[in-house]
């Protein structure tokens, strides 16, 4: 897996990319919706052949303060972390995460 920018990923063919939940700060709920494979919670892994989009919503306990840690790991080699940020008085917020 290559790091491409921001939440943006190429994989190897056949490559399996994992999407997991590192460290959280006031969060409650985290779900994933891909437009590829079936999942819905973190861990998900994703078959990365072609272009997948992944959403990731976390959902926030408090007012302020509150992210979720998404960890990003490639089969064949590759990490990154990536964290969803609480905006103000906004129960929640979604990431999007791109493998190409």
């Amino acid at each position: 897996m290559q790091i491409l920018g921001d939440r943006h990923y190429k994989s190897d063919p056949g490559e399996q990319i994992t999407f997991s939940l590192g460290q959280t700060t006031q969060t409650g709920n985290v779900a994933v919706t891909c437009s590829c494979d079936p999942g819905t919670s973190l861990p998900i892994v994703v078959k990365g052949n072609g272009h997948r989009t992944l959403t990731i919503t976390a959902g926030f306990t408090g007012n302020d303060g509150g992210s979720a840690e998404v960890i990003v790991t490639g089969s064949a080699g590759g990490r990154d972390q990536s964290r969803i940020r609480q905006l103000t008085t906004l129960p929640v917020r979604s990431g999007i995460f791109i493998i190409d």
